[in-house]
């Protein structure tokens, strides 16, 4: 009996013991997962911070690129840290290699710079998605042949972008010929929108000149007495390009004085009052003189033509932009002020800042 009593009991003794074990491996990889859970927000936190310190370290890029850590936003869509910083080093080597005699750019500079661009190429993209622009391969091989077009051969122009930028050519292609192509198509797909606002419509006028020099071989008084003669050969039928042909004194000259479509802000102001003020086709009356010399100008045509510019800057003034460094808001209207002023007045300023008071 005593023999059939422990055999009956050692179950009971032993069957906790068994699911003792049982528990003891999901508490371990429990364990396990916090620690890692914990390791990875050290690493995430440690990241975020040494990018808004703008921070070079392989570590630091290789961890903000697996996190997909940010350096801004604008509307929403992220700007990764790893293409600012690739830019910023391009174009710091780029600045390096200048020799111009001024001023160093600085780091503040080329820092704001590179944020511009990137800026404004992700608001970009959303106007292309919006347009449906199609970036086709014969548009970007157009553009990269204009290119090279300035080089004596593909291998000569590699190399030079190389010691420049440190860049492939594909590199190269990818973050600057790209975006080129996709504003040019969007702002060729702006120019036919018949929905765009009023705000947004501009005047250009097609003009023609013919320059006459002052200096010291064509006196003020001579070169008007020129001008104004010429001008009434003109009034009284004579063709326009032939004199400015024989007359002109610049290059415009071999054009028959054509200066093509000029937009608002484009010419010093004495000259660009007057031919704004004409109709298609006139010629101004008057002799125009500018700090370039004396005019003769006729308006060939007058177009109202929508403003990609114009609307493109309004939407980046406007655009929700989140920086997560001290960079300034390259499209702020009044710059952040100190953190040491008093009461500052944000107010116009899309810059948003975290709980610590920096600029994110």
């Amino acid at each position: 009996m005593g023999s059939m009593d422990t055999q009956e009991e050692q179950p009971i003794v032993e069957a906790p013991m068994k699911k003792k074990k049982k528990n003891m491996v999901p508490q371990f990889l429990a364990g396990i997962f916090i620690v890692v859970v914990i390791a990875l927000v050290g690493v995430y936190m440690y990241t975020k911070s040494q990018v808004s310190a703008l921070s070079e370290a392989p570590f630091v890029m290789s961890a903000a690129q697996v996190f997909h850590i940010p350096i801004a936003k604008i509307d929403g869509h992220a700007i990764p840290y790893t293409d600012f910083m690739m830019d910023f080093s391009s174009l710091k080597s780029f600045y390096s290699q200048q020799d111009t005699g001024a001023e160093p750019v600085s780091e503040d500079d080329i820092s704001q710079q590179v944020l511009s661009r990137l800026l404004i190429n992700s608001l970009m993209s959303e106007y292309a998605k919006k347009y449906d622009v199609v970036v086709e391969q014969s548009d970007i091989d157009a553009a990269k042949a204009e290119l090279l077009s300035q080089f004596p051969d593909e291998e000569t122009a590699a190399q030079e972008i190389q010691n420049t930028f440190g860049w492939s050519l594909q590199t190269f292609t990818d973050r600057v010929i790209d975006p080129i192509v996709i504003e040019k198509k969007v702002s060729d797909a702006f120019t036919t929108d018949e929905n765009v606002d009023a705000d947004y419509k501009a005047t250009q006028v097609k003009a023609s000149h013919i320059l006459f020099t002052i200096d010291d071989e064509h006196p003020a008084d001579e070169a008007r007495a020129t001008a104004e003669k010429v001008l009434k050969r003109i009034q009284d039928g004579e063709d326009f390009a032939t004199l400015a042909a024989e007359f002109g004194s610049d290059g415009t000259s071999e054009t028959g004085g054509d200066l093509g479509w000029i937009d608002r802000g484009t010419t010093v102001p004495e000259f660009e009052d007057v031919l704004f003020s004409m109709k298609a086709g006139e010629l101004y009356d008057q002799i125009v003189e500018t700090q370039f010399g004396l005019h003769i100008v006729k308006a060939d045509d007058v177009r109202t033509i929508n403003d990609f510019a114009a609307f493109f800057q309004e939407q980046l003034k406007n655009a929700n932009v989140i920086i997560y460094s001290d960079i300034a808001n390259p499209f702020a209207e009044v710059a952040a002020p100190s953190v040491n002023s008093p009461e500052p007045d944000t107010s116009d300023v899309n810059v948003q800042t975290d709980e610590n008071g920096s600029q994110k």
